[in-house]
């Protein structure tokens, strides 16, 4: 039988990948936080999402050098086998498929069913959790059986998702402009508050909004002209991001005053659309679009985590490898890995459901799971980025040597937002990784080919 997964996403499709995973919710409560840490300054916002945004964008900078000087197509675990060693490798591929994908995909399931209860106003405990476990169910049969239909309703959710934002960056900016209410946050209310640590404090506020966009270089194997097409998807998925989370943030500064935007916390996108559009009316139009945004971003992330054992297995590693690799006879799915990665999911929704919510379960296994994998991703990228200093022998001496350093300070600040942000509750995640990569460790095997090349 053979083992091959069509090739069936385009540079396009793969680059509303990146946008529609990244932006989610968290464009919408996180930039009242970075303001908050600003005093309200326009500028200091401005700075803490731009600061984020370029540290993002070195890494993914980077990435794709690795991706140049390591053109083995297969994204994030064949650079890191080729670069390190299939060890160092297989674990990180371990992590992504157990950990990585799973909690961000239920994080989202979960948030976008709470999203749907809030819109038809319906208040129910186990109500939200229940949706969020059908929510898992359709975008992994989605993701498994209608690749290709799951490939255009992302680029239909990323270009619904971004009319909102796009409105409020131009509109808001021209009546800023017109009205004096950006002259006026330029020079006048919240820029007595602007200093480095407060740019600082609003860019640990808000470096998790930009997280996600890996998730694209697990799907290379099904990226046509992986080689070219995923670091430029990477990187141009990437910075127009950074545009449409400044432009929002501007847009904002240019419909709200410093001390509306203060007093509006988490319901600032609401405030700011019906300040804009002088209608309350506004904010269900603003609640279904982000319901979108979040139930996109969950489609993109459970691709993602469908293939977290096809990834593995494709190398011969993990349990049943052979099992995992081959495709369904009929449908060419990979069925049995997007069922684990469905399981697992549904397993960190408990988790975030009777641990983090409930309080239910001992504080060790009570910690917000969606964020704080960001840990041990950014420390992997680390050894990745300074492998350049000795396999990239054709590379100039900038993306040879200061890239590599300047993308490494990037990954150690996104270390240091995380732990800033949860503090105990970063020790309490590193046990639990420790024991799921225990859990791995039977499955390693050091194999000498590729199930890839093998099967027929």
């Amino acid at each position: 039988m053979n083992g091959e997964i069509r090739r069936k996403y385009s540079l396009f499709e793969a680059i509303c990948m990146v946008v529609g995973i990244v932006i989610g919710s968290g464009i919408f409560f996180k930039v009242p936080k970075v303001f908050l840490a600003n005093d309200g300054g326009l500028l200091g916002a401005l700075s803490s999402v731009g600061l984020v945004g370029i540290v993002v964008l070195t890494v993914a900078l980077s990435f794709s050098t690795l991706s140049e000087v390591y053109p083995v197509g297969d994204g994030l675990i064949g650079i890191a086998e080729v670069a390190i060693g299939p060890r160092f490798a297989y674990f990180l591929g371990w992590f992504t498929a157990t950990v990585y994908y799973p909690t961000l995909t239920c994080a989202l399931a979960r948030v976008s069913a709470g999203y749907i209860f809030s819109l038809l106003g319906i208040t129910s405990i186990w109500g939200e959790p229940l949706l969020a476990v059908i929510i898992l169910f359709a975008v992994f049969a989605l993701n498994t059986f209608f690749p290709t239909l799951t490939a255009r309703l992302g680029v239909s959710a990323t270009i619904i998702k971004l009319i909102p934002l796009l409105l409020l960056a131009i509109l808001g900016t021209a009546v800023g402009i017109s009205g004096g209410g950006l002259a006026e946050h330029i020079t006048g209310g919240g820029v007595s508050g602007f200093s480095l640590n407060s740019v600082t404090a609003g860019a640990v506020a808000f470096a998790f909004a930009y997280e996600g966009w890996i998730a694209t270089a697990s799907l290379s194997g099904e990226i046509k002209n992986p080689k070219k097409s995923l670091p430029v998807a990477i990187v141009g998925g990437l910075s127009i991001v950074l545009l449409v989370y400044l432009g929002y943030t501007l847009g904002i500064g240019g419909v709200l005053s410093s001390e509306e935007i203060i007093s509006s916390g988490d319901s600032l996108a609401l405030s700011a659309f019906t300040s804009l559009f002088g209608s309350p009316t506004t904010g269900r139009l603003i609640y279904i679009f982000i319901l979108i945004s979040c139930l996109g971003t969950t489609l993109g992330l459970s691709l993602a985590a469908s293939r977290g054992m096809l990834l593995l297995a494709e190398r011969g590693w993990g349990p049943c490898p052979q099992r995992f690799y081959c495709p369904d006879e009929k449908t060419r799915a990979p069925i049995a890995s997007s069922a684990v990665g469905l399981l697992i999911s549904l397993v960190w929704l408990l988790q975030w459901e009777a641990g983090f919510v409930h309080r239910l379960l001992p504080p060790l296994l009570s910690f917000e799971p969606d964020e704080l994998p960001i840990i041990t991703l950014y420390a992997a990228y680390i050894p990745l980025l300074l492998s350049l200093f000795l396999r990239g022998k054709r590379l100039g001496s900038f993306r040879r040597f200061v890239l590599p350093v300047l993308a490494s300070l990037s990954a150690l600040f996104m270390l240091y937002a995380a732990i800033l942000s949860y503090k105990l509750e970063v020790i309490y995640y590193l046990i639990v990784f420790v024991l799921i990569m225990l859990i791995g460790l039977p499955f390693y095997r050091r194999r000498r080919g590729r199930l890839s090349e093998s099967a027929n």
